[in-house]
């Protein structure tokens, strides 16, 4: 991800960040005042929760940079797919210094493998 999409991602989990917890907190207030049912208040706390898990699914959780002191590598990570074959992607921006991560698997923190591929020599 470019560093401009990168600043875009934070701009916008602060955003719906600061707007799930204003809802939240005037539901529960509401609530509170006897203005909202519980299943209303429910349906905000949980709306809120779910844009928070795919915020952190989406951004926070998104890999920088892979580091491996051993073999001198330290490289910026560029989100890939898979090509129309099947074959998994490279990394594009720059390929002999840049790795590729697969994006559609399992990100930091979450259980799985995943794959990053990168050249350690050059042509």
């Amino acid at each position: 991800m470019k560093r401009t999409g990168y600043i875009k991602y934070i701009l916008l989990r602060a955003l719906l960040l600061a707007l799930s917890t204003c809802s939240s907190s005037t539901a529960m207030r509401e609530a509170s005042m006897g203005g909202l049912n519980h299943s209303k208040t429910a349906a905000l706390l949980a709306l809120r929760a779910a844009a928070t898990k795919q915020l952190a699914r989406n951004i926070s959780a998104q890999p920088l940079r892979l580091i491996l002191p051993t073999i001198d590598v330290n490289a910026f990570i560029e989100n890939v797919g898979t090509l129309p074959g099947g074959d998994l992607a490279t990394a594009a921006a720059k390929p002999w210094e840049d790795v590729g991560w697969y994006s559609d698997g399992p990100r930091p923190g979450e259980r799985g493998s995943a794959v990053i591929d990168g050249h350690l020599d050059r042509p």
